[in-house]
């Protein structure tokens, strides 16, 4: 515990089946890896140069209250639970090719740094696989294709969750609905198929300072959502609105 594990330019370090508790990964060295297969990473700083890289390769690894700095890649058919605050300063992409790819969240989660969340794929998952708590998006463009929330999932976005890919991003939380002060949008895409943002029934999107009508929507203040042409935003069956009571 609160040791450095340094990975030199140009080598790699491979964590299988193992657990690591405090202390930092240090891989500023130019064209560096860390590989996680189904390893533990606990109260644990991951230091990438801007040509390195940290990667799922296989099996499920688990970051609890992890910092990551620099590229994330978390490979097809790998899962990673997240417990705690993952803080990401970098890019964290979930590379689902083929098969699905799970972000399993364990309790609450908050994502915080500042940096990008990739959903790059169309079996992109972010869910809660128990019981229903919450994800807390702080600061971070999520974007892509894929689903958020799984039915078990209070999502909170204080930042971007935006589908910029032909597509469709589903948000399916649990009955406590996606609680919106940042923008939701569609902005990208072509015209087969166009970009989706669906939220399902009986959720809700609450956007701060926003009126409610029939079929109509507008955000102020602090909320937005933005659909270019050809693009697509959907709601199911869903309350549209911030100052309808009760939740």
């Amino acid at each position: 515990a609160g040791h450095t594990v340094e990975v030199l330019a140009g080598s790699g370090v491979e964590l299988s089946n193992a657990t690591l508790n405090g202390g930092t990964i240090s891989a500023l060295g130019a064209d560096t890896t860390v590989t996680l297969k189904n390893s533990r990473l606990l109260d644990v700083d991951v230091e990438l140069s801007p040509t390195g890289v940290a990667q799922t390769t296989s099996g499920t690894s688990t970051l609890e209250n992890v910092s990551l700095t620099g590229t994330f890649e978390q490979k097809n058919n790998t899962h990673v639970n997240v417990k705690g605050t993952l803080t990401n300063t970098g890019d964290y992409s979930v590379l689902s090719t083929s098969n699905f790819t799970y972000i399993q969240l364990q309790g609450p989660v908050v994502l915080t740094g500042g940096g990008s969340l990739d959903l790059s794929g169309p079996f992109s998952y972010i869910y809660h696989p128990g019981a229903v708590s919450t994800f807390l998006n702080e600061d971070h463009h999520i974007h892509g294709r894929g689903e958020i929330g799984g039915n078990k999932t209070d999502i909170v976005n204080q930042h971007i969750i935006e589908v910029d890919v032909e597509g469709t991003l589903v948000l399916d939380p649990s009955t406590g609905g996606v609680q919106n002060s940042g923008a939701l949008r569609a902005s990208g895409g072509g015209t087969r198929p166009p970009c989706r943002v669906w939220a399902f029934s009986c959720s809700r999107l609450r956007l701060t300072g926003s009126s409610c009508a029939p079929r109509t929507f507008s955000a102020e203040t602090a909320s937005a959502i933005v659909a270019p042409s050809r693009t697509r935003f959907t709601i199911r069956s869903a309350a549209f609105c911030a100052s309808c009571e009760p939740w």
